[in-house]
Protein backbone atom coordinates (compact mmCIF):
# COMPACT_ATOMS: atom_id res chain seq x y z
CA UNK A 1 0.00 0.00 0.00
CA UNK A 2 3.26 2.49 1.01
CA UNK A 3 4.02 2.72 -2.99
CA UNK A 4 0.36 3.19 -3.93
CA UNK A 5 -0.11 6.10 -1.35
CA UNK A 6 3.23 7.68 -2.15
CA UNK A 7 1.97 7.62 -5.93
CA UNK A 8 -0.87 9.10 -5.10
CA UNK A 9 0.45 12.00 -2.77
CA UNK A 10 0.13 15.44 -4.72
CA UNK A 11 0.19 18.43 -2.28
CA UNK A 12 -2.41 20.12 -4.69
CA UNK A 13 -5.38 17.06 -4.16
CA UNK A 14 -7.67 18.60 -2.35
CA UNK A 15 -10.80 16.01 -2.11
CA UNK A 16 -11.49 12.60 -3.78
CA UNK A 17 -14.22 11.34 -5.66
CA UNK A 18 -14.98 7.76 -4.71
CA UNK A 19 -17.55 6.20 -7.44
CA UNK A 20 -19.11 3.18 -8.36
CA UNK A 21 -20.18 4.86 -11.95
CA UNK A 22 -17.75 4.99 -15.36
CA UNK A 23 -16.77 8.31 -15.19
CA UNK A 24 -18.04 8.93 -18.49
CA UNK A 25 -21.39 8.35 -17.77
CA UNK A 26 -21.15 11.56 -15.67
CA UNK A 27 -19.00 13.49 -17.11
CA UNK A 28 -15.83 12.84 -15.38
CA UNK A 29 -13.88 12.03 -18.44
CA UNK A 30 -10.38 13.82 -19.26
CA UNK A 31 -7.79 13.92 -22.24
CA UNK A 32 -5.44 10.83 -22.40
CA UNK A 33 -2.34 12.76 -22.19
CA UNK A 34 -3.91 14.72 -18.89
CA UNK A 35 -4.40 12.24 -17.17
CA UNK A 36 -2.46 9.18 -14.85
CA UNK A 37 -3.79 6.21 -13.86
CA UNK A 38 -3.22 4.09 -11.05
CA UNK A 39 -4.42 0.54 -10.22
CA UNK A 40 -4.40 -1.29 -7.48
CA UNK A 41 -6.73 -4.41 -6.17
CA UNK A 42 -9.08 -3.68 -9.24
CA UNK A 43 -9.60 0.20 -8.45
CA UNK A 44 -8.24 3.04 -11.41
CA UNK A 45 -7.06 6.19 -9.14
CA UNK A 46 -6.90 8.90 -11.97
CA UNK A 47 -4.62 11.94 -11.28
CA UNK A 48 -5.75 14.86 -13.55
CA UNK A 49 -3.30 17.61 -13.88
CA UNK A 50 -4.56 20.67 -13.31
CA UNK A 51 -7.59 20.00 -11.62
CA UNK A 52 -7.69 20.00 -7.01
CA UNK A 53 -9.13 16.12 -6.78
CA UNK A 54 -8.45 12.98 -7.62
CA UNK A 55 -10.78 10.17 -8.33
CA UNK A 56 -11.08 6.15 -7.62
CA UNK A 57 -13.47 4.09 -9.69
CA UNK A 58 -13.99 1.00 -7.96
CA UNK A 59 -16.29 -0.59 -10.30
CA UNK A 60 -20.26 -1.35 -10.26
CA UNK A 61 -20.21 -4.45 -8.45
CA UNK A 62 -20.98 -2.82 -4.43
CA UNK A 63 -17.83 -4.27 -3.51
CA UNK A 64 -17.78 -3.14 0.29
CA UNK A 65 -13.77 -3.69 0.24
CA UNK A 66 -12.77 -1.63 -2.51
CA UNK A 67 -14.81 1.39 -1.20
CA UNK A 68 -12.76 0.57 2.21
CA UNK A 69 -9.71 0.18 1.09
CA UNK A 70 -10.30 3.52 -1.65
CA UNK A 71 -11.25 5.46 1.44
CA UNK A 72 -8.29 4.72 3.71
CA UNK A 73 -5.61 5.15 0.71
CA UNK A 74 -7.03 8.64 0.51
CA UNK A 75 -6.80 8.92 4.03
CA UNK A 76 -3.18 8.07 4.00
CA UNK A 77 -2.21 10.18 1.29
CA UNK A 78 -3.05 13.20 3.64
CA UNK A 79 -6.97 13.72 2.01
CA UNK A 80 -9.13 15.23 4.04
CA UNK A 81 -12.40 15.39 2.12
CA UNK A 82 -14.10 12.35 0.32
CA UNK A 83 -16.80 12.82 -2.08
CA UNK A 84 -18.98 9.15 -2.97
CA UNK A 85 -21.11 8.92 -6.01
CA UNK A 86 -23.30 5.64 -6.17
CA UNK A 87 -26.79 4.88 -7.91
CA UNK A 88 -29.58 3.76 -6.42
CA UNK A 89 -33.48 3.87 -6.60
CA UNK A 90 -35.51 6.65 -5.51
CA UNK A 91 -38.20 6.12 -2.86
CA UNK A 92 -41.43 7.78 -1.07
CA UNK A 93 -42.16 8.93 -4.74
CA UNK A 94 -39.29 11.21 -5.33
CA UNK A 95 -39.00 11.88 -9.13
CA UNK A 96 -35.40 13.89 -9.30
CA UNK A 97 -32.36 13.03 -10.71
CA UNK A 98 -30.86 11.65 -7.89
CA UNK A 99 -30.19 12.64 -3.71
CA UNK A 100 -27.61 14.39 -1.91
CA UNK A 101 -27.55 12.12 1.41
CA UNK A 102 -28.22 13.46 4.75
CA UNK A 103 -28.32 11.05 6.63
CA UNK A 104 -29.00 7.28 6.18
CA UNK A 105 -31.12 4.43 7.91
CA UNK A 106 -28.67 1.02 8.03
CA UNK A 107 -31.02 -2.13 7.79
CA UNK A 108 -28.55 -4.16 6.31
CA UNK A 109 -27.27 -5.76 9.10
CA UNK A 110 -23.80 -4.94 7.72
CA UNK A 111 -20.92 -2.31 9.21
CA UNK A 112 -17.70 -1.63 7.63
CA UNK A 113 -16.27 -0.94 11.57
CA UNK A 114 -17.43 -4.89 12.48
CA UNK A 115 -14.42 -6.75 13.73
CA UNK A 116 -10.84 -5.56 15.00
CA UNK A 117 -10.02 -1.89 15.36
CA UNK A 118 -8.10 -0.12 12.81
CA UNK A 119 -6.09 1.79 15.31
CA UNK A 120 -3.88 3.84 13.18
CA UNK A 121 -7.50 5.45 11.51
CA UNK A 122 -9.70 5.99 14.36
CA UNK A 123 -10.90 5.13 17.78
CA UNK A 124 -12.98 2.05 18.48
CA UNK A 125 -16.20 3.47 18.46
CA UNK A 126 -16.26 6.92 16.50
CA UNK A 127 -18.77 9.59 16.98
CA UNK A 128 -21.21 9.86 13.53
CA UNK A 129 -22.45 12.83 13.88
CA UNK A 130 -22.83 14.82 10.70
CA UNK A 131 -21.61 11.59 8.95
CA UNK A 132 -22.96 13.52 5.87
CA UNK A 133 -20.66 16.81 6.24
CA UNK A 134 -23.18 19.97 6.48
CA UNK A 135 -20.45 22.02 5.48
CA UNK A 136 -20.04 19.93 1.92
CA UNK A 137 -23.68 19.58 1.53
CA UNK A 138 -23.79 23.26 1.37
CA UNK A 139 -20.94 23.50 -0.90
CA UNK A 140 -22.15 21.00 -3.62
CA UNK A 141 -26.06 21.77 -3.04
CA UNK A 142 -25.21 25.51 -4.22
CA UNK A 143 -23.13 23.80 -7.14
CA UNK A 144 -26.50 21.43 -8.09
CA UNK A 145 -28.82 24.63 -8.25
CA UNK A 146 -26.43 27.18 -10.19
CA UNK A 147 -26.60 24.12 -12.42
CA UNK A 148 -30.15 23.07 -13.28
CA UNK A 149 -29.57 19.57 -12.04
CA UNK A 150 -32.42 17.85 -9.94
CA UNK A 151 -31.18 16.71 -6.80
CA UNK A 152 -32.60 17.21 -3.42
CA UNK A 153 -31.07 16.28 -0.10
CA UNK A 154 -32.58 13.19 1.23
CA UNK A 155 -32.24 10.11 3.59
CA UNK A 156 -31.21 7.05 2.42
CA UNK A 157 -32.52 3.21 3.56
CA UNK A 158 -29.71 0.83 2.98
CA UNK A 159 -31.55 -2.79 2.89
CA UNK A 160 -30.81 -6.29 3.43
CA UNK A 161 -30.91 -6.63 -0.46
CA UNK A 162 -32.01 -3.96 -2.17
CA UNK A 163 -34.25 -6.33 -4.89
CA UNK A 164 -36.56 -7.11 -2.23
CA UNK A 165 -37.40 -5.16 0.99
CA UNK A 166 -38.15 -7.04 3.63
CA UNK A 167 -41.65 -6.47 5.65
CA UNK A 168 -39.82 -4.09 8.42
CA UNK A 169 -38.28 -2.19 6.01
CA UNK A 170 -41.05 -1.60 3.88
CA UNK A 171 -42.73 -0.12 7.67
CA UNK A 172 -39.79 2.30 7.78
CA UNK A 173 -39.92 3.71 4.22
CA UNK A 174 -43.81 4.30 4.77
CA UNK A 175 -43.20 5.70 8.05
CA UNK A 176 -40.12 7.45 7.21
CA UNK A 177 -40.94 10.56 4.67
CA UNK A 178 -37.66 11.74 4.83
CA UNK A 179 -36.17 8.83 2.70
CA UNK A 180 -35.59 9.10 -0.67
CA UNK A 181 -33.54 6.82 -2.03
CA UNK A 182 -32.44 3.46 -1.71
CA UNK A 183 -29.17 1.56 -2.24
CA UNK A 184 -26.27 -0.09 -0.63
CA UNK A 185 -23.67 1.99 -2.26
CA UNK A 186 -21.68 4.65 -0.58
CA UNK A 187 -22.78 4.22 3.08
CA UNK A 188 -19.60 1.89 3.85
CA UNK A 189 -17.19 4.82 2.68
CA UNK A 190 -19.05 7.40 4.61
CA UNK A 191 -18.69 5.49 7.88
CA UNK A 192 -14.90 4.89 7.19
CA UNK A 193 -14.51 7.97 6.39
CA UNK A 194 -16.09 9.11 9.78
CA UNK A 195 -14.29 6.84 11.44
CA UNK A 196 -10.75 8.26 9.60
CA UNK A 197 -12.02 11.57 10.30
CA UNK A 198 -12.22 12.66 6.86
CA UNK A 199 -15.20 15.18 5.87
CA UNK A 200 -17.55 13.08 3.60
CA UNK A 201 -20.51 13.54 1.74
CA UNK A 202 -22.63 11.12 -0.62
CA UNK A 203 -24.53 11.57 -3.97
CA UNK A 204 -26.63 8.64 -5.03
CA UNK A 205 -27.89 9.41 -8.55
CA UNK A 206 -30.86 7.40 -10.34
CA UNK A 207 -29.89 7.90 -13.74
CA UNK A 208 -26.62 8.67 -15.33
CA UNK A 209 -26.25 12.59 -15.94
CA UNK A 210 -22.85 15.10 -16.10
CA UNK A 211 -21.76 16.62 -12.88
CA UNK A 212 -18.77 18.10 -15.20
CA UNK A 213 -20.42 21.61 -14.48
CA UNK A 214 -20.22 20.77 -10.24
CA UNK A 215 -16.55 19.15 -10.11
CA UNK A 216 -14.69 20.74 -13.02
Amino acid sequence: MEKIVEKIKNNSIKYSIITSINPLNIGLNFPQNNQDIIEYEDIKIFKIAGLDFNLFYIGKDQDTRKIILSTRLAKTAGIKKIIFIGKGVAANGFTGDGVLINDHINMSGNNPLIGTNEDKFGVRFPDMTDIYSRHLRNTIIKLILSNNIFIEEGCLLIPKNTEKLTKLEKKVLKNESHIKVISKEIYAGAITGKHSNIMCCGIILFKNICLKEIFL
